[in-house]
């Protein structure tokens, strides 16, 4: 809940929104789940999330360096020499930590669906992972 102004919370986000799909395989069965979600598309997910992590890093930067001006890798907030900066304010009274609600929201993302994955793997039946194995060592 405090995530937006400060460090943390998207990865606690993540592994939280992750029971939800491992009560879909309690309940229903892990075939269920993959009819919705294949590891695939998962793990497209996920590294869209980390693609976005990756990006936040450097978003004020490439903004700055578009508009002919200096900024810094990581920065959030005005520095000196660099008037950049992400909205402190989001209307006339919610307050921002800069990039982290855009660090934590693609967290939580990435971890979310990186728990779908490994809760599909680990909830496989073993016949079917040693077909994969068997397979890929031809």
């Amino acid at each position: 809940l405090h995530g937006h102004l400060t460090p943390g919370g998207g990865f606690q986000g993540g592994a939280t929104l992750a029971v939800a799909p491992m009560i879909l395989i309690v309940t229903f069965s892990v075939y269920f789940l993959t009819k919705r979600i294949t590891i695939n598309k998962a793990v497209i997910l996920r590294t869209a999330g980390l693609s976005v992590i990756a990006l936040a890093s450097f978003i004020v930067l490439i903004v700055a360096l578009l508009q002919g001006s200096i900024a810094y890798i990581f920065q959030n907030q005005v520095k000196m020499f660099s008037p950049y900066s992400i909205p402190s304010y989001m209307g006339d009274s919610l307050v921002l930590g800069g990039t982290l609600l855009l660090f934590n929201a693609s967290e939580t993302f990435a971890v979310f669906f990186g728990f779908i994955v490994l809760l599909i793997l680990i909830t496989l039946p073993e016949d079917q992972f040693r077909k994969v194995v068997l397979e890929s060592e031809e």
